[in-house]
């Protein structure tokens, strides 16, 4: 590793429900760690944002469709 990289060695998402919030850790390669809260209204954007690129993401054209699954009628 160059002096410039860092990896991701352990993440930890916590709830602390008195303050109705998330704390997110991200432990690093070089022993630092970064601490994120995240509040519920940046947690309900966030999660609508990731819905809507996941419906964007999906195949919507049949060659990429999830393959038919042969059921025992069918095969009669």
């Amino acid at each position: 590793m160059t002096q410039n990289e860092s990896a991701i060695e352990q993440i930890n998402l916590g709830f602390n429900e008195q303050e109705d919030r998330l704390l997110l850790k991200v432990g690093l390669a070089d022993k630092t760690e970064v601490a994120v809260w995240i509040t519920r209204r940046v947690c309900k954007t966030m999660w609508s944002l990731l819905h809507r690129a996941g419906h964007a993401l999906m195949p919507t054209t049949p060659q990429f469709a999830a393959p038919a699954i042969a059921t025992p009628e069918a095969e009669n």
